[in-house]
Order: C-alpha cells, then structure tokens, then sequence
C-alpha cells in the first residue's frame, strides 16, 4: 500500500516538470513561483510540493497536512536555466518516516529518502 501511494509524488513532480518546461520556453527562465507555474496540489495530498525557502509563494500546501515546508529537500529552487523541485510526504500512515523527492530540469526524478523501503522486509516477518 505506501509503495501504491508513491505514484502521488511520482505524477505531481512531472506534471511540475511540464509546467516549468513551458515556462521556460515562454520565458527563457525557470520559476520558484507555483503560482506562475499555476500548480496546486489535490486537496488531500498526503505529500507537500515545491522549493524549500520559497516561503507561501513556493509550496503547495494541502489542508491540515502534518508535513512541514522544511521537510522539503534542502537545495531545490530555481534560476535561469535549472531548477530543482521537490516532494514530501508520509506515505505510511503506521510511522513517521519522510518519503522525499526530487525532479530537476532534465526531468530526472529522484526518491531521496524512500519511506516505503522498510515495508519490503515486513510483509516476510513471521510473528
């Protein structure tokens, strides 16, 4: 079930991609606005989207969400010809642990901090 559930970031990050793509093409530059990117994410995101620092200007937000704008990955942001966005989130409502994410602007995605990892071993233990 929270391997299923990272599918959520997996999409949100490259439907992010495409819209800094076209804001880049239109502009010359990438943007740490989600506003100007016109993203948003669903109502009840289990993860927070966006770039650390960037105040409310920067992070989508879901209502009454337990993860914080700092538990975004420290270094994303943008300038004229790179950007690097992020997700966070908590997957596995049984624990606490951070699933983090990250895509730049070759479109590479990457799980930095993989909280569905453990749920592997578990699904085996006998007891």
């Amino acid at each position: 079930m929270c391997q299923g559930r990272q599918s959520e970031p997996r999409g949100m990050l490259k439907a992010l991609f495409t819209a800094e793509d076209e804001v880049h093409r239109r502009t010359g530059r990438y943007t740490a606005s989600l506003r100007e990117l016109d993203f948003a994410s669903e109502r009840f995101s289990r993860y927070l989207y966006g770039f650390s620092g960037q105040g409310a200007e920067g992070v989508a937000i879901p209502e009454n969400h337990p993860v914080k704008p700092s538990d975004l990955p420290a270094g994303t942001g943008a300038g004229k010809d790179h950007f690097r966005a992020g997700a966070a989130g908590r997957p596995d409502t049984r624990t606490n642990d951070l699933d983090v994410w990250i895509i730049d602007e070759s479109g590479t995605l990457e799980n930095v901090s993989n909280a569905c990892e453990w749920t592997r071993f578990l699904m085996f233990k006998k007891g």
